[in-house]
């Protein structure tokens, strides 16, 4: 599937300006936890990520058939009060 992306392409969504930053081609080998997703079987897919100039950013995946959009914006990691996180050597 082609992706008509470039780095420094602009977008809106709900009035908010997004600039793509980055596009990744990635593939999974494996994950650990879980996800909202099935990964086996999947090709190599692409990833587009915008930022805003407020703090929000913005993923295009074109991991199925139809890229799905996700919106979102950037908070403090205690904000998450995320549980049962696995530690790591050297992480803090």
């Amino acid at each position: 599937m082609p992706v008509e992306c470039k780095v420094g392409q602009r977008y809106t969504w709900d009035n908010e300006p997004y600039t793509v930053t980055t596009i990744t081609k990635a593939h999974y080998s494996g994950v650990d936890g879980e996800l909202p997703f099935q990964y086996w079987d999947k090709q190599d897919v692409v990833f587009v990520d915008l930022m805003s100039p407020n703090v929000k950013f913005a993923t295009l995946d074109y991991s199925d058939e139809a890229p799905a959009l996700y919106l979102g914006e950037s908070v403090d990691f205690d904000f998450l009060k995320l549980k049962n996180l696995r530690s790591f050597e050297g992480w803090s």
